[in-house]
């Protein structure tokens, strides 16, 4: 878990607000015998912590995905990936999404008329979102010029997420133009049934 209140990479207005007090994330069943243990008797702990606060290099996979002009306006899609091993990662869901909507987009590419950039970047793991911070920095100009909108996804239908029906409305029909892709019947672009796992 980053605790660190700093946006990307420390600026000269930022560096100082990065932590200097090291801590220690705990489950709750064993903060809750802690807390128990503290209340009978006085309980005495020794942390030892190696810091590293170097410069890494973080991944970013892109893919465009342009309609006939390099310099198109475009719609950005994008979602954090946040692993420490191979595995599991946070925000699996979010990004199985974005492989989906990419695919059944793909299949209605000739009725387009804006591109699609789709973004995987670092979330609040490593860097704290540097991955997006340095590419908004990098690409500024790019964006601000050709980007119509910015789209993030975040842990869609996450375990213990209320499931309801997405309808279409006024303002997604009129953003949307002629076609609407809402969610009218449960499930998703495979029909699946209850949280994508995995």
């Amino acid at each position: 878990m980053c605790i660190s209140p700093v946006w990307g990479n420390p600026s000269l207005e930022t560096v100082a607000n990065l932590p200097r007090c090291p801590f220690v994330s705990v489950l709750q069943a064993d903060g809750d015998a802690i807390r128990a243990d503290l209340a009978r008797e006085l309980l005495t702990a020794t942390m030892t912590t190696e810091v590293d606060i170097g410069w890494r290099k973080t991944p970013i996979l892109v893919t465009q995905m342009n309609v006939a002009e390099a310099n198109e306006p475009f719609v950005l899609f994008s979602g954090h990936h946040d692993t420490w091993h191979y595995g599991v990662m946070e925000n699996g869901s979010a990004n199985a999404t974005m492989i989906e909507v990419a695919r059944v987009c793909a299949q209605e590419r000739h009725l387009w008329r804006r591109g699609l950039r789709i973004c995987f970047w670092s979330g609040h793991s490593h860097g704290r979102y540097s991955s997006s911070a340095w590419y908004a920095d990098e690409h500024w100009h790019e964006l601000n010029r050709r980007c119509v909108a910015h789209v993030n996804i975040d842990s869609p239908r996450g375990v213990g997420r209320q499931s309801g029906e997405y309808r279409r409305d006024d303002r997604t029909a009129s953003a949307g133009g002629r076609r609407h892709y809402g969610r009218d019947r449960a499930g998703s672009g495979r029909q699946a049934q209850g949280p994508l796992r995995g």
